[in-house]
């Protein structure tokens, strides 16, 4: 089931607001740090367990293991002892996690805004094809002012036209009906 992709990339920026907030702690070497790394891992893990996406949910699962055995004074790479120099070693994998961590969210949010920008892109497209075939005027445009009106326009428009019903079922294997309501009042916004 697709997720709400306008919500998700609003989700997506406060995990990295947040996680900006931890790199600032790392920065401090800020004692708060690890205990709030672990709290904002337990968060995005949760997070990836309701949206029922197991690999980016075992990502994390995997720094917060590695976490835990850099606290039990074991290298979670090579398995030895760390027999001396445990809080700088603890603050170089810590380094690593937040990499990995921020190149995690910054993939996803990279990726949920393609697909927006793209369903925004064919929408464009068609909203001016629409206009310039003189089947969509301006004062119907003016009309599309809430979701109730654009939403209902959009589906006589996907019964009454083909094209625009594969287009529809293109948009609506990446995004919502909802995510397209949304493009469409932005657009309109936009040419009116």
């Amino acid at each position: 089931m697709l997720e709400f992709i306008h919500h998700k990339v609003s989700v997506i920026n406060g995990f990295l607001s947040k996680f900006n907030t931890i790199q600032t702690l790392y920065l401090d070497k800020s004692y708060l740090y690890e205990t709030e790394l672990q709290l904002f891992l337990k968060n995005l893990q949760y997070y990836f367990s309701e949206i029922s996406d197991s690999t980016k949910e075992s990502e994390v699962l995997k720094y917060s293991g590695m976490l835990q055995t850099i606290k039990k004074g074991f290298d979670p790479i090579k398995l030895e002892k760390i027999a001396t120099a445990r809080r700088d070693f603890f603050w170089g994998m810590a380094f690593h996690i937040n990499q990995e961590i921020q190149q995690l969210l910054v993939n996803m949010l990279a990726s949920e805004e393609q697909k927006l920008s793209e369903a925004d892109d064919l929408l464009s497209n068609t909203f001016l094809s629409l206009i310039q075939n003189q089947i969509l005027s301006n004062q119907e445009l003016k009309k599309l002012n809430n979701t109730i009106a654009i939403e209902l326009f959009w589906t006589s428009i996907v019964k009454q036209n083909t094209t625009i019903a594969v287009l529809d079922k293109k948009m609506k294997m990446k995004i919502t009906a909802e995510d397209i309501y949304l493009l469409i009042e932005k657009i309109v916004v936009k040419i009116s």
